[in-house]
């Protein structure tokens, strides 16, 4: 994963995006509405979205593959 991936990842009971270590955007109530804005944010940016959580449920990566949990997005 590149310094400037967009990340969707949990705080203080909510979800946000974060580039570098900092919160782009809002945070959301869901996962689906974080993941939705991250992955809108990476596409905006040309990089990849990442979900950073081990209970977030798996999907497909980026490339159409299986993800890992720590890099859900779709």
């Amino acid at each position: 994963m590149a310094d400037d991936d967009v990340r969707t990842v949990p705080r203080d009971g909510a979800w946000v995006n974060e580039v570098l270590g900092h919160v782009v955007g809002g945070s959301y109530a869901t996962l689906e509405e974080a993941a939705a804005a991250g992955r809108e944010e990476a596409r905006r940016r040309g990089v990849p979205h990442r979900v950073d959580d081990e209970s977030a449920v798996s999907g497909t990566s980026d490339a159409g593959g299986p993800a890992k949990r720590s890099d859900l997005s779709g």
